[in-house]
């Protein structure tokens, strides 16, 4: 907090459903196969969402700020500038919708967002009001494992990189880049994929 000059430092750990697990229950294990084994049950309603950080981005929405992350949905956050306290006020929770991009964008009273999933090689393009209403849902293919870090979103469409990600079990890190092109997906109009 900046206060005339004077700088108060704050730290707060986002109350990611993650987090709240792992205070009560200990921390999850960072190796690969039990991250899957997590995600599996996650899905079962077994387990939160082991991805939860909150960390990649702020997002404001009028008087409201969200914290976000790439694999789950945005958490409200309360800035008490008098206090200078930082507090989680809850998920948001979305219809429709398990992920919410790091990177999505608040332009002109609408959310853009992305979501992607790596079995089909498919990207979600996600249109939503500024309450968190789907307006538009749109699926583009990929040609790559579909795992975009950021997009830009223009006056009738969006762009972004589909880069040559492949996933390689016999890394350490499983995720690698391949020999192979690089496209930049142009999305116009809503109604097709353009390759560049």
């Amino acid at each position: 907090f900046f206060d005339n000059g004077t700088i108060t430092f704050i730290k707060h750990f986002v109350r990611t459903d993650k987090i709240l697990y792992e205070e009560k229950h200990g921390r999850f294990s960072k190796r690969f196969f039990m991250t899957v084994l997590y995600m599996i049950l996650n899905k079962m309603n077994m387990l939160p969402n082991v991805m939860g950080l909150a960390n990649t981005a702020l997002m404001k929405i009028d008087h409201t700020l969200y914290a976000l992350f790439e694999q789950d949905l945005p958490y409200e956050l309360h800035l008490d500038f008098e206090n200078k306290e930082i507090k989680t006020i809850k998920k948001k929770k979305i219809k429709n919708m398990e992920h919410f991009s790091g990177h999505s964008k608040y332009i002109g009273n609408k959310i853009h967002t992305l979501d992607y999933d790596p079995l089909t090689s498919t990207v979600k393009y996600i249109l939503l009001d500024e309450y968190f209403n789907i307006l538009k849902k749109v699926a583009i293919r990929t040609m790559y494992l579909p795992i975009i870090h950021d997009f830009h979103v223009f006056k009738n469409g969006i762009i972004f990189i589909d880069s040559p990600f492949t996933i390689d079990m016999t890394k350490h890190i499983p995720v690698t880049f391949k020999k192979s092109p690089t496209y930049i997906h142009v999305y116009k109009d809503f109604s097709r994929t353009q390759y560049m």
